[in-house]
């Protein structure tokens, strides 16, 4: 499995904190495509994942 990000679809922080991690807090079920999920940070940011090829 090949996990590709589209910058276009990153969204930047509301508030940038140097000092806290920044991690996957869910996905964005309602936002989610054939092939891609986007998933809400603790930040309040959105990253798109796009994944290539099938797995089994």
């Amino acid at each position: 499995m090949q996990l590709a990000v589209d910058p276009e679809q990153i969204t930047e922080p509301q508030e940038a904190d140097a000092e806290r991690p920044v991690y996957i807090v869910g996905e964005e079920k309602s936002l989610r495509k054939e092939n891609v999920k986007t998933f809400r940070m603790s930040d309040g940011s959105h990253v798109a994942g796009q994944y290539v090829g099938h797995f089994f």
